[in-house]
């Protein structure tokens, strides 16, 4: 399937607040995520441009959940919003990242105990969380609607050009352009909320004599 995506010519404001929201999605044969740019302008006026979107596939181990794949996703997520703000040469303001997976999203506040596979993944996603918190980049882990994530065509596989260009895959959900107190509020993580893990120090047993000290030693140099 061969697709031109139209790249339109955007005009960066210093005037203008920019924020990046990345989509994540998997099925059973990929993992994906895609990026936009999202630009309101001084007058409160707000367009969205698609920068970038990457798949990879799942594999084929049986014992990898979704849940898993979906927070595989995430994190592909956070490295492409890392990518983008490398390469653009603007202020980036907030990082939102939206996941129609409730189990992933929930992980990153208290995953499994013991998950090797789930750790490492929700501790790749706070080290990015940590660097743009260094770079006073504002990010937060919002549910979306598996019918609103545009990575969801990515995970289907459309193959049909003409469907595709009318999905939002490019143009990302419509509410993206409307205020956020619009958008759906059911299941929002804040940066500050996601599980550290607490590294366990082995401290070895010293042991301390302690001797009676007479009371002639404790009044010396007392006048």
């Amino acid at each position: 399937m061969n697709m031109e995506v139209p790249r339109k010519s955007v005009e960066f404001n210093k005037n203008d607040i920019y924020e990046l929201n990345i989509f994540s999605d998997a099925s059973e044969k990929l993992f994906a995520a895609c990026v936009y740019l999202v630009i309101t302008n001084s007058k409160g006026k707000k367009t969205v441009q698609f920068l970038m979107a990457k798949q990879r596939l799942s594999g084929t181990k049986k014992t990898v959940s979704m849940p898993k794949l979906e927070l595989a996703a995430l994190e592909m997520g956070a490295k492409l919003a890392e990518l983008c703000i490398e390469e653009l040469d603007i202020k980036i303001k907030e990082c939102i990242f939206h996941s129609d997976s409730k189990i992933a999203l929930h992980w990153l506040k208290k995953p499994e105990l013991k998950q090797v596979f789930v750790e490492n993944r929700v501790e790749s996603i706070r080290k990015t969380s940590v660097k743009l918190n260094e770079l006073k980049i504002k990010n937060s882990f919002r549910y979306v609607n598996t019918h609103e994530n545009p990575a969801d065509h990515s995970t289907r596989g459309i193959q049909d050009i003409e469907m595709l260009e009318k999905s939002n895959w490019l143009t990302g959900p419509e509410w993206l352009k409307s205020d956020k107190s619009k958008w759906n509020d059911e299941l929002i993580i804040e940066s500050n909320e996601l599980f550290q893990k607490v590294k366990v120090v082995k401290v070895n047993k010293i042991e301390v004599k302690v001797e009676k000290i007479g009371l002639h030693s404790q009044i010396i140099g007392k006048k």
